[in-house]
């Protein structure tokens, strides 16, 4: 499902998911929901990848992520109002300068699941 919930109204936002919800009982069904929607990754979602210009940056359990992420961007989505435009460098808080030249690591280790991230050694 790509941005399936996009510009719906909540009622029918729910209703899309609830749809979802009942297909996945019936049928043992998993399902790929690509959004920037954390609330409905919240409500669906077991692991959560969260992606930039196709870079996996955090993964990990739907809940250890909205708790504790270490990304900037895995953080901004959540306490933010989605946004799909504009520089991930730009956006984040903790932006080092490594970041404009160097990719970093991908894969890192946090806890159950996965962060790339210069920055993230400095949160520590």
């Amino acid at each position: 499902m790509d941005e399936s919930t996009t510009l719906l109204d909540m009622l029918s936002q729910q209703a899309v998911l609830e749809i979802v919800r009942q297909i996945h009982q019936e049928r043992g069904l998993s399902t790929i929901i690509i959004t920037h929607d954390m609330g409905v990754v919240a409500e669906m979602a077991d692991r959560v990848v969260v992606l930039y210009a196709g870079r996996v940056l955090e993964e990990g359990p739907t809940h250890d992520l909205r708790q504790s992420s270490q990304h900037s961007y895995t953080q901004a989505l959540i306490h933010a109002i989605p946004r799909i435009t504009g520089d991930l460098a730009g956006r984040c808080p903790v932006r080092l300068a490594i970041c404009d030249t160097v990719d970093p690591v991908e894969n890192i280790a946090h806890g159950d699941g996965l962060v790339a991230c210069h920055g993230v050694n400095n949160h520590d």
